[in-house]
């Protein structure tokens, strides 16, 4: 290129592109690390439920080596607990009808054989040239917040059990006694 003065600009350019790259390299960490940090991976689902893209963070996600990680929905399909197996087997056909956002939550075979709890987030994207739907699937370990959220569960039901069977007089009341 010969700028209007006659001079090339293939180092500005070169340098416009180099920091470009840098600036996309980093963006790119750093959703890697919050994909990390939240525990979530995703996959986007062709037409015809092979997976086209699988996210660099899914094999964490389910305990795998990349290799290990299903490249279909029939093979993912294999790895959801079987009592919950025809339920989301059925809501992504479901979606696949309607055409429209859903999630659903259930367990799912870690690596070393134990569940995990899943909410999985299905979007439909831009259809194929053929009118076929493709989906943005996301992924996240819910695990942790299900344990919380039944110990919390189990906590209130023993603070309510005491309350309501003890013998005592049981209230609350303000920092002036009020009740």
């Amino acid at each position: 290129l010969l700028t209007p003065r006659g001079r090339h600009e293939f180092g500005t350019l070169a340098t416009a592109l180099n920091d470009m790259t840098g600036a996309l390299q980093a963006r790119e960490a750093g959703l890697q690390q919050a994909e990390a940090m939240a525990k979530l991976a995703h996959v986007v689902t062709a037409p015809d439920g092979a997976f086209e893209t699988i996210s660099d963070a899914m094999p964490r996600l389910i305990g795998s080596d990349p290799g290990g990680v299903p490249r279909t929905t029939r093979a993912w399909l294999e790895t959801v607990h079987p009592d919950e197996r025809a339920g989301v087997r059925g809501k992504c056909i479901e979606a696949g009808a309607t055409g429209e956002r859903t999630e659903i939550e259930y367990r799912l075979r870690y690596g070393n054989g134990t569940w995990i709890d899943v909410r999985h987030v299905m979007e439909p994207l831009a259809a194929h040239a053929d009118g076929r739907t493709r989906w943005f699937n996301m992924l996240q370990d819910v695990t942790e917040q299900k344990r919380a959220g039944e110990r919390l569960r189990a906590s209130e039901e023993r603070y309510r059990d005491l309350v309501e069977h003890s013998l005592d007089l049981v209230c609350t009341h303000d920092l002036e006694g009020n009740l």
